[in-house]
């Protein structure tokens, strides 16, 4: 089955009005940061970002793993001619280090994967909200491989703590808070979000972490096409949240980012 992503929208324009600006000011290139995925055809590596597809110089080229997913700061001549835009220089963030990245996981109840000694070190987290999956101006399923980029905050961590992030769709369990039911069949998903702390335990400072959710193995699902060549399945991100009741006791509840209108999804094609 062929595959993009959603955001509904202009990208194409978007990036062309960009690319004419600089052109039009008398300077041919772009200087910038930008997600990307790592890739290769013909031999040729090459890191598919927002305005295409970059290739760097060999040296920096070679520090890039192939499958994997990367913040880099990037100044690209921007008349690429051959489908790549050839940059002057790539410099990846984090420390040169490959983002952190799950495989979603289907058909689990959430930690149902897990043993119980794992599952003890839950934690919650709070401004959970996806920082990257847009594909601007090229289909996002062949430019990125569904990988789409989560930030989120976490208290009290000391500086070897690591968070593990799960991404779970429980074809048993989409029904929102409201009762709507979600699923293939109705073009809106539900995916659990867990999280686990790994390593050191303790008082420390919140901090920010950033994390890749693939999921591509929604693919191998149906969605409902009513005769049409494409269609979008809209994606709720559910995770749980702590919070004080009347009573001043801790309790948890659900809670949920995107929407089933016009929010964050998929874009899937007929055969």
């Amino acid at each position: 089955m062929k595959v993009s992503l959603l955001k509904l929208f202009s990208g194409a324009l978007f990036v062309a009005v960009l690319m004419s600006s600089c052109l039009g000011d008398g300077d041919n290139s772009r200087e910038g940061t930008a997600f990307a995925y790592i890739d290769q055809e013909d031999g040729v590596k090459y890191a598919s970002t927002e305005i295409g597809r970059i290739v760097g110089p060999s040296d920096q080229m070679s520090n890039l793993q192939v499958g994997q997913c990367y913040y880099i700061g990037f100044k690209v001549n921007a008349e690429g001619t051959t489908g790549y835009y050839t940059a002057e220089y790539i410099n990846v963030q984090n420390n040169g280090k490959a983002l952190t990245k799950s495989n979603i996981i289907t058909n689990y109840k959430p930690y149902k994967n897990l043993p119980e000694n794992v599952q003890s070190d839950s934690i919650h987290v709070s401004n959970l909200s996806i920082r990257d999956y847009s594909p601007y101006a090229t289909p996002y399923e062949a430019a990125f491989k569904d990988n789409w980029v989560f930030s989120y905050s976490v208290k009290n961590l000391k500086e070897d703590d690591k968070i593990d992030v799960y991404f779970y769709y429980d074809a048993e369990n989409q029904f929102d808070k409201d009762g709507v039911e979600g699923g293939f069949a109705n073009n809106q998903i539900i995916i659990d979000v867990r999280f686990i702390k790994k390593e050191e335990s303790g008082d420390g400072s919140g901090d920010t972490f950033i994390s890749v959710g693939n999921f591509n193995a929604l693919r191998g699902y149906t969605p409902k096409y009513d005769g049409n060549e494409a269609t979008a399945v809209y994606v709720k991100f559910r995770y749980i949240v702590p919070y004080t009741d009347e009573n001043k006791e801790v309790k948890y509840r659900a809670e949920y980012l995107g929407n089933w209108n016009s929010g964050y999804g998929m874009i899937y094609y007929a055969k």
